[in-house]
Order: structure tokens, then C-alpha cells, then sequence
């Protein structure tokens, strides 16, 4: 099954697998956190908040989205965003604070991001 990502927020908060299905199943997201993927998916809480430009995990580890972007953002830089947003999940999980982090840095994030996946689909296949 492909990930399908959940546009309409009904509420200000909710649990990732209410809005980002399949999820567990993604293998990148499964690496992230192996055995534990169903349960963290499940229990995580997310927060629609205006007061962040894109999506970003606060110092207390909680995922923050900004309704319009999940809304109206491209498919591409919602999916490479919550995987990003993921990463950084893991890593408060596992103890390490984290640094505020900049829209320069969320750009530069996910223009890397893109520009790999495009060369990947630039390549040619066996």
C-alpha cells in the first residue's frame, strides 16, 4: 500500500496515522525506527499550528504542521517533510535536544531532498 496523506484538519490536534496512512509501511520510516514504527506512528501527537511556515518538532519532540500547508503544500514536500520530521522525532526520542532550526535550513532540506530524488529518476534502470 502507497502512503496517503490526509489534508482536511478537523481538529488542532491529532495523531500522525489520522492524517499521514500507511506510513508504517514506508521502508525509510521502518529504518527510522525498526520494530517501534507501529506504536510510534500510532501514539504520536501532531499540532496544527499556524505559528510554524511549514511542519517542524519542538524541543518536547511534538510535530507541529501548519494546517494550510498540509492543505495546499506539494504531495512531494509533504511526504520528504514528515520523513525529515521523523528523523528528528527519533532523535528526541533517543535523548539529543534539538537546535531551533531555520527557514534556510527547511528549504536547503528539502531542495537537497528533491534534487536527489530527481537525479534518481534520471537514472537510467537496469
Amino acid at each position: 500500500m502507497k502512503p496517503i496523506i490526509i489534508r482536511k484538519t478537523t481538529k488542532p490536534t491529532r495523531h500522525l496515522t489520522d492524517h499521514f496512512k500507511n506510513f508504517e509501511k514506508v521502508q525509510t520510516v521502518q529504518q527510522i525506527f525498526g520494530n517501534r514504527t507501529q506504536n510510534v506512528l500510532t501514539n504520536l501527537p501532531i499540532e496544527f499550528t499556524d505559528t510554524t511556515i511549514y511542519m517542524k518538532v519542538d524541543y518536547n519532540g511534538d510535530l507541529l504542521i501548519n494546517p494550510h500547508y498540509l492543505k495546499t503544500g506539494e504531495s512531494t514536500h509533504i511526504y520528504l517533510d514528515i520523513i525529515h520530521e521523523l528523523i528528528h522525532i527519533k532523535q528526541v526520542m533517543n535523548g539529543k535536544k534539538l537546535q531551533p532550526k531555520t527557514t534556510i535550513h527547511r528549504k536547503t532540506t528539502r531542495n537537497r531532498s528533491i534534487q536527489t530524488n530527481s537525479q534518481r529518476s534520471q537514472s537510467p534502470r537496469p
